[in-house]
């Protein structure tokens, strides 16, 4: 590599910027759970006048839906975060 230490650098930045987003990511399904344990029948209520959906068909959504924001936080923040980390950790092993 030409300049080690500046690609070192801008990883080691990209991943504090990726676990970053995986906190937030983890605290907006926080809010999101929280909710709709509070607000939920409420939301349902606005959402089956809207939609003409079922309780049923409301909460089935709700759990596709977080189970896709779950699947998307580890694919795009979690896993690229931990394979930043292994390889500054091979990097630093090699530079001592």
């Amino acid at each position: 590599m030409i300049n080690s230490t500046n690609g070192s650098a801008t990883l080691d930045y990209l991943a504090e910027i990726l676990i970053r987003c995986f906190w937030y990511s983890v605290v907006l399904l926080a809010v999101s759970l929280l909710t709709f344990m509070v607000a939920g029948d409420a939301a349902f209520q606005a959402h089956s006048m809207m939609f003409g959906i079922s309780k049923h068909e409301f909460v089935l959504m709700y759990y596709y839906g977080t189970a896709f924001l779950k699947i998307i936080i580890f694919i795009f923040f979690l896993i690229p975060w931990i394979a930043i980390r292994v390889v500054l950790k091979k990097h630093k092993r090699s530079d001592g």
